[in-house]
């Protein structure tokens, strides 16, 4: 059960949120490909500093996860720098979309 009864409106803002960082982020390539070498030296240094072989067992798979999303996000930004912008507008206005009436017009009103 629910704690809060709010059909999900705070996980639509969240994800409308989420989508708004991402299109600053991926907007300039400096802070993109910054944000990518975070996103694999994290998972990196814990390979490093693990110490048993459960944890560097999970290092590993946080690891391998992490290149795979920074190798298909880094060929889209080199090879199609304008199609993450689309792709985050597109699942933007389906956020908004799904979200009340009066919310779509304050998202309207602040463009």
């Amino acid at each position: 059960m629910e704690v809060f009864v709010d059909f999900g409106l705070f996980e639509l803002v969240g994800a409308a949120a989420l989508l708004f960082v991402s299109r600053w982020i991926f907007r300039n390539r400096v802070t993109a490909f910054s944000f990518l070498a975070v996103a694999v030296g994290g998972p990196g240094a814990l390979v490093v500093m693990s110490t048993d072989g459960l944890g560097r067992w999970l290092a590993v798979l946080s690891l391998t996860s992490a290149v795979i999303c920074v190798s298909v996000l880094g060929t889209v930004l080199v090879k199609a720098p304008g199609l993450l912008d689309e792709v985050a507008s597109g699942l933007l206005n389906q956020v908004t979309s799904s979200m009340p009436r009066f919310l779509r017009r304050f998202r309207r009103a602040n463009r």
